[in-house]
């Protein structure tokens, strides 16, 4: 029997991208891993997960790398703290649709949180996601930048998790604001951020610098993608240089504060 033309059959190869249960039972349990698994062998576009430890609903784009993202986070552990902290104030830049914001948000259960992100179809994801946290949380749209203008989006067919954003011109169309970490911190009234998450596709070369050094001076922790070798080595060097200690999560770099100042090195992976 043929399958029918809207379901794939037994040798389609969107079947090799199916959720596998080793990955996804302990984060949904196994019901929520089969409704997941039937959304994506139905081809919805849509699908909204419950995490099982916490209880955070995440409405998924199934036809975007949003569940690598939840694999990332929650199975890969890439954002989890290397050593205990506590925190009253989070940024995430490149906040995508609020997985890791969520995270953050489950974790220090007292803490705000500002979510940045440039791109319309992962803003409504994130404040959808958000809205239970919404006296928690302060989305801006706009990207993290070294000074304040107007950017644009440099890559708007790339996939959702990708997009970089550049300065715009006087003839650039449609743009959006850039914003520094001071102006962050002036929209909720706070005098620094205890953790910093920055993950802006290449942008994160413009913010570790020493004219910005005083932000992560006071920061508790750090966690950072660095695009490219260049940046990855200009991420350590800065941070290493303000005490940190430095860990790999996965595609993370996190800058932690050890007990010990004596256990303090340039380079923990």
């Amino acid at each position: 029997m043929t399958p029918p033309a809207d379901r794939p059959g037994p040798s389609d190869p969107s079947l090799r991208k199916l959720p596998r249960s080793r990955m996804w039972v302990p984060l949904l349990g196994p019901v929520g891993w089969v409704r997941l698994w039937l959304d994506r062998v139905n081809r919805k576009p849509g699908t909204t997960i419950k995490l099982r430890r916490t209880g955070r609903r995440i409405r998924l784009r199934l036809s975007t790398s949003d569940a690598k993202v939840v694999l990332q986070v929650y199975r890969e552990h890439e954002i989890r703290p290397p050593v205990p902290v506590e925190a009253a104030t989070v940024l995430d830049a490149g906040a995508n649709i609020g997985i890791t914001a969520g995270y953050f948000l489950d974790r220090f259960p007292q803490a705000r949180l500002v979510a940045v992100e440039p791109d319309a179809d992962n803003l409504r994801a994130l404040r959808a996601n958000l809205a239970d946290d919404a006296g928690r949380v302060t989305i801006v749209e706009g990207g993290l930048w070294d000074e304040p203008g107007p950017l644009r989006i440099a890559n708007p067919d790339s996939e959702s998790w990708a997009r970089q954003v550049e300065s715009a011109g006087p003839d650039a169309g449609d743009t959006i604001d850039a914003y520094t970490l001071d102006g962050l911190l002036e929209r909720i009234g706070a005098d620094r951020f205890d953790i910093i998450k920055i993950d802006i596709e290449g942008a994160e070369s413009r913010i570790f610098v020493d004219r910005f050094s005083h932000h992560f001076e006071r920061a508790k922790m750090v966690f950072v993608e660095a695009h490219g070798d260049a940046i990855q080595a200009q991420i350590d060097r800065f941070l290493a240089g303000l005490g940190f200690a430095i860990a790999r999560q996965h595609d993370m770099t996190v800058g932690y504060r050890p007990a010990d100042p004596a256990q303090r090195s340039p380079k923990q992976v």
